[in-house]
C-alpha cells in the first residue's frame, strides 16, 4: 500500500426512499418531482443535511445526491418511476421511506425501534455552483478537469485540489466533492483527472514523481490565474494525505500560490510514514510487540532493497514468511524488484527540507484517530518545520475522534448523543478561508438546518 492509499469507503448500502403521493390524482406518469430539493434526515435528535437533484436526461429521470456534512456531492443514485411514485436509492441502509407532499414540500417518517426517523425536503430555488470542463497543459501532458464556481457574480478566490494517492480521477467522490464544498464557500475549485487517468494524458508511471505532480497542480494555478472570474492574487492549493507532500512542494516553486490547506499531511518521509501506519494499525489490532517488531524489521529490509537494489533474494524469502504472518496483510508483497521502483524514487522525500520554504498562510488539519498519518508523529513536526523558515501564519488543528479523511463516525460520540457521520473540519476551513482568501459574501450556508 502506498502512502495515503485508503480503501474506498463510499459504503453504498442502499437506503430506498419511496417518493409517494397518497391522495393525489396523477395518472399514467410519475408526479412532477424534477428539480432541486433541500432538507435533512432527522434521527435520535440529530439532523443530517441532504440535497437531492432530480432531472430528466434523455427522457429518464436521474438523481444526484449531496450529503454536505460528509462532503459527498453529485453522487448518482438509481431512480425508478412508477405510476404514482418515484423510488430513489440512497446510501447508508436507512430503509424505505414513503415521501408524501405537504404544504411545505415532501415529508416522510417511520419507526426504527423506539425512535422516529424523518425526512423533510423543500424545493430549493436558490442558485447552485456551476460546473465547467476545462483543459490545461503541463509540458506534454494534457490535463482535463472540472472547475466548480460559486453562484455569485464577480471575481472569486480559487483553489486547486491536489489528489491523494488513492484518488485518480475527478469522478472519485471523496476527491470531487470538495470542489462543491469550496464553491459553496465562495471559492472557485478545480479538480482534474491525474495524468494518465480519465481524460488526462501523460505517463501514469514514472511521471507521477512528486515534482511532476506538483507541476501539474501549478499548471492548474496558471489556468485559474488567466480567468476573468478568478482573483489572480488569491489562488491556493489543497492537498490531503500524499497531496500533503505535493501541495507544499508546489507552493515553494511558484509565487502564484497564495495559501495552502493541507489535511492529514505527513511531516516525515514516505518510508517513515509507512512504518508509522503499519505500527498504528497493528497496535489497534492489539498485536503483541514481538509481531510489531517483526513487521518493522521486514519493512526496513524492504526499504533497504528498494534503495540499493541489493538483497532481493533475501527479501523474496522474507516476503513469503510475511504472507503467512499475522501481520502480513499490513505490508506490501513485491513479486519482483521492479515493484519497488516507486519506493526507490520517493521513499526519502523529506518534508523537513521543503516545509521551511513555505511562506504563504497554511491551514493543516489532522484527525486524532488517523492511523495512516498519526498526528502525534506529524502535526507538531509539520508546524515546527513551517515556523522554522519564518512563516508566522500557520494554523494546525487536531480533531478528536476524526480519522484520515477527518470523518467522525456515525454513532454515539463523547457528548453522549448519537450523531450522523460528519467531516469534522468544515467550519474551521470556512472561517479560515474567510479571513485569509479574500472570500466574498458567501452564497449560502453549507449546512442545512430546517427550522433552526
Amino acid at each position: 500500500m502506498r502512502p495515503g492509499d485508503i480503501p474506498g469507503r463510499c459504503r453504498m448500502a442502499c437506503l430506498v426512499l419511496l417518493v409517494g403521493f397518497a391522495g393525489t390524482s396523477w395518472t399514467g406518469a410519475a408526479p412532477p418531482v424534477e428539480g432541486r430539493w433541500i432538507g435533512a434526515v432527522s434521527f435520535r435528535g440529530d439532523d443530517w443535511p441532504v440535497r437531492l437533484e432530480l432531472r430528466r436526461e434523455g427522457g429518464a429521470l436521474k438523481g444526484y445526491l449531496d450529503l454536505p456534512d460528509l462532503v459527498m456531492a453529485w453522487e448518482p443514485v438509481p431512480i425508478s418511476e412508477g405510476p404514482l411514485s418515484v423510488t430513489v436509492e440512497l446510501p447508508f441502509g436507512i430503509g424505505e421511506l414513503d415521501l408524501s407532499p405537504g404544504k411545505d414540500g415532501l415529508a416522510a417518517s417511520k419507526q426504527v425501534g423506539d425512535e422516529t426517523l424523518s425526512l423533510i425536503l423543500t424545493q430549493d430555488t436558490g442558485a447552485w455552483p456551476a460546473r465547467e470542463e476545462v483543459v490545461f497543459r503541463n509540458g506534454d501532458a494534457i490535463l482535463t478537469g472540472t472547475l466548480v464556481s460559486p453562484p455569485s457574480a464577480g471575481r472569486h478566490p480559487a483553489i486547486v485540489l491536489v489528489q491523494g494517492s488513492g484518488s485518480a480521477t475527478r469522478e472519485e467522490w471523496s476527491y470531487r466533492s470538495w470542489a462543491d464544498f469550496y464553491a459553496r464557500h465562495g471559492v472557485a475549485a478545480l479538480v482534474y483527472d491525474r495524468r494518465g487517468e480519465g481524460k488526462s494524458t501523460g505517463d501514469p508511471g514514472i511521471d507521477r514523481d512528486f515534482d511532476v505532480l506538483a507541476g501539474d497542480a501549478l499548471a492548474g494555478v496558471r489556468l485559474l490565474k488567466g480567468r476573468p472570474d478568478v482573483d489572480p492574487a488569491s489562488i491556493g492549493l489543497e492537498g490531503g494525505s500524499q497531496g500533503g507532500w505535493i501541495a507544499p512542494l508546489a507552493a515553494t516553486t511558484s509565487s502564484d500560490v497564495s495559501f495552502l490547506v493541507i489535511a492529514s499531511a505527513p511531516a516525515v518521509t514516505p518510508a517513515e510514514q509507512e512504518v508509522e501506519q503499519v505500527v498504528y494499525h497493528l497496535r489497534d489490532d492489539k498485536a503483541p510487540e514481538s509481531e510489531i517488531l517483526d513487521a518493522v524489521s521486514y519493512l526496513r529490509l524492504y526499504f533497504y532493497v528498494a534503495r540499493t537494489g541489493k538483497g532481493w533474494n533475501l527479501l523474496e524469502d522474507e516476503t513469503e514468511t510475511a504472507k503467512a504472518a499475522p501481520w502480513g496483510e499490513k505490508v506490501s508483497h513485491p513479486r519482483r524488484l521492479e515493484d519497488l521502483q516507486w519506493w526507490k524514487r520517493h521513499m526519502d522525500f523529506d518534508p523537513a527540507a521543503i516545509l521551511p520554504k513555505v511562506s504563504v498562510p497554511v491551514l493543516a488539519l489532522y484527525g486524532s484517530r488517523d492511523r495512516y498519518v498519526p498526528p502525534v508523529e506529524n502535526a507538531g513536526k509539520l508546524e515546527a518545520y513551517l515556523r522554522s523558515g519564518g512563516n508566522s501564519d500557520v494554523t494546525v488543528r487536531i480533531f478528536d475522534e476524526a480519522d484520515h479523511r477527518l470523518e467522525m463516525p456515525m454513532g454515539k460520540w463523547k457528548d453522549g448523543r448519537w450523531h450522523w457521520a460528519r467531516i469534522a473540519c468544515l467550519d474551521t476551513i470556512g472561517s479560515w478561508l474567510a479571513a485569509r482568501a479574500a472570500v466574498q459574501k458567501r452564497p449560502g450556508p453549507l449546512r442545512i438546518r430546517p427550522g433552526r
